[in-house]
């Protein structure tokens, strides 16, 4: 095994299919929960989540940006790596574990593979947006990405990240992130007591 390959995290599960991959992820929380469970997102509720988890409704449907998202996640990839030079790795549907934070999954977009030896690899996120302006994601990464390669990152045992964002669809914004070990002691404290909910199925407040 070369000394690259030893640096690059294998993900814990891969499956075939995304709906078994689907299937996988209500029996943990992941990146895009992490938000929700901290109130941050504007599309779900920490009710609806729980609900989801338990299989009591199933989950919301994706809307045409997140779809478009999605279709367009390989371009803004391949602009991310045009941009800084960085190589990604693509593992698939996957979930990373942790011994740590057994209730816990990631899947990142992309992995980060090591290339001037001076950090190891790291999350990659590709988000498209018309929500925000340049100036604010200029200004401070959106919370609601920060909150998700946190997670990963904690999830992943790695030490930065990196989030590309296609804004409007014709203009490419980046910034790295780096591990944050107070926040992911309060975001995973969060995340327990969601997950101790689920279990013993004691809803969260609407």
């Amino acid at each position: 095994m070369s000394e690259m390959s030893k640096q690059i995290k294998q993900p814990a599960e891969t499956f075939a299919t995304e709906a078994e991959w689907l299937a996988a992820r209500r029996n943990s929380i992941g990146g895009s929960d992490a938000a929700t469970i901290l109130e941050q997102n504007r599309f779900s509720s920490p009710l609806e989540l729980y609900a989801e988890k338990l299989g009591l409704i199933e989950p919301s449907e994706l809307g045409q940006p997140a779809r478009w998202g999605k279709r367009l996640e390989p371009a803004i990839a391949d602009g991310y790596t045009e941009e800084t030079g960085r190589q990604l790795i693509d593992h698939g549907y996957h979930l990373f574990k942790s011994n740590e934070f057994p209730w816990a999954h990631a899947t990142m977009d992309r992995q980060i593979i090591p290339i001037d030896g001076k950090r190891g690899s790291g999350v990659y996120e590709a988000k498209l947006t018309g929500y925000y302006k340049k100036s604010e994601i200029e200004a401070d990464i959106p919370i609601v990405y920060q909150i998700q390669v946190q997670h990963n990152i904690a999830v992943a045992e790695l030490e930065w990240g990196s989030v590309a964002i296609l804004l409007n669809g014709r203009e490419l914004l980046w910034a790295d992130l780096e591990r944050n070990d107070r926040f992911i002691k309060v975001l995973m404290e969060k995340e327990r007591e969601f997950w101790d909910r689920v279990q013993t199925q004691q809803p969260p407040p609407p």
